[in-house]
């Protein structure tokens, strides 16, 4: 509860599904991960929900961190092309 109080307050960004609606395409690998998640929360509710809300905390804290830690270094120059 406490690292969900810190991020409330921090400037870590998380990405958004605002953009998502029944026209979006989708690849079928990821549709099919979809589908297994579901059958896991209807399975077993309890630790599938728990693993899918942290799993979400530390996708954002490691993306913020990715994104930070690949700005501080000077650009190459490949990827200035």
């Amino acid at each position: 509860m406490l690292l969900v109080a810190i991020l409330m307050m921090s400037t870590v960004r998380y990405p958004s599904s605002k953009k998502v609606d029944m026209q979006t395409q989708t690849r079928v690998r990821t549709f099919v991960l979809v589908l297994v998640v579901i059958g896991l929360v209807i399975l077993y509710k309890e630790a599938t929900l728990l693993c899918i809300c942290l799993g979400y905390i530390f996708y954002g804290l490691i993306r913020h961190w990715r994104r930070s830690r690949g700005q501080g270094r000077p650009a190459t120059a490949q990827e200035k092309l």
